[in-house]
């Protein structure tokens, strides 16, 4: 009769115990005020129905145990943690054995590559799904005039000033061009969030958000793009998941990145985020497909080297185009272990010009964009503009510590004054935040934990594996894989240790640890079932983990006020879309006023919150209205109506909450 092992239980009862602990942590008030017998009273959609799957699990080892007639369960790196099979070659003397199990390799290859499109088109249109839910919500908006009326979310323009920059950018490039005139006047009075406009106008930000979106903004939906690239993400994450755990567990993490309550909302704002998460996903699966062993174990032909090494480099090159900081954070740990294994092995050195072809291309479409915007290859706009603008917004310890007085509209002087001082308790305060939100957002703080838990200890495991040679390069493979997709959460955390904001969420400047988070709890999930049928029925085991599932999974899309209460992805929706709505109703009053006559809108920003700006225009400056802030005197009034004589003045208080736009008297509407 075969028993668990030591090894078993101590794999299992670690992670059951840091799992346990962790929701202490997370619920140690509500445990100190209601007990634990008590605990399901005090209702929390994050813990509560994980909680008792996770208490659950001993009386389930207890009343269903392993069947003792059953064979030793055992990891079997050949096919429990198999990857993208490939036909294997057959070496036999005998014709005829050799033909059928060609035959038979050739119909095996078929159903795996028809189970693969079936899985990777099942994935695609989960996230696809997934983000159109949230673009369909509908949210009340008052027309101006007229009754309340309802408009799916994704309609309503962006709430963050970031979004409105990427429009600015992906309108530059859709018109075929890199810059465009400054401000006409008074550029203070125009200046808009995150924009350059007093030598040129052009967005702050890295290119390659504006030229992902420009195709999808010329056909009217810019928010097309960012739903695709969420799509498209998942499927090359899941497929990289496949080369290092089983395909079942693979599958599960690919439904996961897909349905990911983050990914999904932040596909449904116009950031950088998804556009540089393709591209991050495009670099993890070539790096991938480029060091792990062949089917055969024959050494890999210069050409595909250079090619999967050409794939990878041209995915890095593009993340760093949208946020470098990210990329670098992102491929530091695959890049270092990869110069190791060349001065240690010194073998396929072509994968040096194969990664720099596409850097170095990166980085000469970088010093245009930078020589067009700033006059200087070496400068960013970003840089250019934190230095002008934002200078407490800076990377760094001390950032608000004998700054320059921010340049800019009083508005802008405000945003600048929003940036605390970091120092080091702020900084581990960020990380706790940046820590506890991502797991949060991205599924369920409790089943990632577990799931992370249980990683690492397999990860030790693979360690101190006693491992034979038949094994030996696959183990490696995916052992030194799964350690880099840790490493690489590590990394992007502590790139972002020197910055003061925590990020939007408290999180979003570790966005892309999202889909690493969920391939290692796929990995650790799949791995903690396989020990824990050494102790369980496997029956219990599956039924189990696919509770442990669901229950996290309702509470992040399902919505019930008298039980569940709202739903993480309701939860977001609500607090973004007051933004959304304000912006919204003005630009409807806006159109409203200029169906029969061109308009110039001046906005009263004195006393209103800097994180909603009502300051948005075409960089052409041409549309049917402009709206830029009430002029600070009767000088600057007198400058506008000599530029724009055409235009016919309203006044806007930013104040109300209405968006009522009246005509401008100057007798009332007496300039600052």
């Amino acid at each position: 009769m075969h028993r668990p092992t030591k090894t078993t239980w101590l794999a299992v009862g670690i992670v059951w115990a840091v799992t346990l602990r962790l929701i202490v942590l997370i619920d140690g008030p509500r445990i100190d005020e209601f007990g634990w017998l008590n605990l399901a009273i005090s209702w929390s959609s994050e813990t509560t129905l994980a909680t008792l799957a996770l208490l659950l699990l001993p009386g389930l080892a207890v009343l269903f145990p392993a069947d003792p007639r059953s064979a030793k369960v055992q990891m079997n790196f050949g096919n429990e943690f198999r990857s993208l099979r490939h036909v294997p070659l057959v070496n036999t003397t005998a014709e005829g054995t050799a033909d059928s199990d060609r035959q038979l390799a050739h119909e095996d290859g078929l159903m795996l590559s028809t189970a693969l499109v079936v899985q990777t088109l099942l994935i695609a249109l989960c996230s696809l799904m997934a983000s159109w839910s949230i673009g369909q919500t509908e949210i009340a908006v008052r027309s101006a005039p007229g009754p309340i009326i309802q408009v799916p979310f994704s309609d309503l323009p962006p709430a963050y000033h970031d979004e409105f920059s990427y429009l600015l950018q992906a309108e530059t490039f859709a018109a075929k061009r890199l810059t465009w005139p400054k401000a006409p006047v008074a550029p203070d009075l125009f200046h808009q969030f995150h924009v350059l406009n007093t030598d040129v106008t052009v967005s702050r930000y890295f290119p390659l958000t504006g030229l992902w979106m420009a195709p999808c903004l010329a056909v009217g939906h810019p928010i097309w793009g960012h739903w695709l690239a969420g799509s498209m993400a998942a499927v090359f994450f899941f497929w990289s998941a496949r080369m290092v755990m089983p395909s079942l567990a693979a599958l599960c993490c690919g439904l996961l990145i897909a349905f990911s309550p983050a990914l999904a909302m932040f596909s449904n704002m116009l950031l950088a985020h998804h556009p540089v998460l393709l591209m991050l996903s495009i670099f993890l699966f070539a790096f991938l497909q480029l060091v792990r062993p062949t089917a055969s174990q024959q050494v890999r032909s210069a050409k595909q080297t250079f090619f999967w090494a050409f794939i990878a480099g041209c995915g890095l090159s593009a993340a760093m185009l949208g946020r470098p900081m990210t990329a670098a954070g992102f491929a530091a740990p695959f890049g270092l272990w990869l110069l190791w294994q060349l001065i240690h092995r010194r073998s396929h050195l072509i994968v040096i010009p194969a990664f720099a072809l596409p850097l170095v291309a990166g980085f000469g479409v970088l010093a245009t964009m930078n020589a067009a915007a700033t006059g200087s290859p070496l400068k960013t706009a970003y840089q250019d503009y934190t230095d002008h603008f934002t200078p407490r917004h800076k990377y760094g310890f001390d950032n608000a510590v004998d700054c320059e007085v921010a340049a800019g509209p009083m508005a802008l002087q405000k945003y600048d004054q929003w940036a605390t001082n970091l120092d080091w308790p702020a900084a581990i305060q960020n990380i706790k935040n940046r820590t506890k939100f991502s797991l949060f957002w991205t599924w369920n703080i409790v089943l990632l934990g577990m799931g992370l838990t249980a990683s690492v200890v397999e990860l030790i495991r693979f360690c101190l594996l006693k491992q034979t040679k038949s094994c030996d390069s696959q183990l490696l493979f995916r052992r030194t894989a799964l350690a880099m997709l840790l490493a690489a959460i590590v990394s992007l955390h502590v790139v972002h240790i020197p910055y003061w904001y925590s990020g939007i969420m408290e999180w979003h400047y570790v966005f892309e640890t999202a889909p690493l988070i969920v391939l290692l709890t796929g990995f650790g999930l799949s791995s903690f079932a396989i020990q824990l049928r050494r102790i369980m029925a496997s029956r219990a085991v599956s039924v189990w983990i696919c509770g442990m599932i669901i229950a996290t999974t309702i509470p992040s899309w399902v919505s019930s006020p008298d039980v569940l209460g709202p739903s993480k992805v309701s939860q977001w929706i609500n607090q973004t879309s007051y933004s959304r709505r304000r912006i919204g109703e003005f630009e409807l009053a806006v159109a409203e006023v200029s169906q029969q006559q061109r308009t110039l809108i001046l906005v009263d920003e004195s006393g209103t919150d800097p994180q909603l700006s009502f300051i948005i225009n075409h960089p052409s400056y041409q549309g049917q209205s402009l709206v830029c802030r009430l002029p600070r005197s009767r000088k600057e009034l007198v400058q506008l109506v000599q530029e724009f004589p055409d235009r016919k003045l309203y006044y806007f208080d930013a104040n109300q909450a209405q968006a009522s736009i009246m005509p401008f008297d100057e007798s009332i509407h007496r300039p600052n």
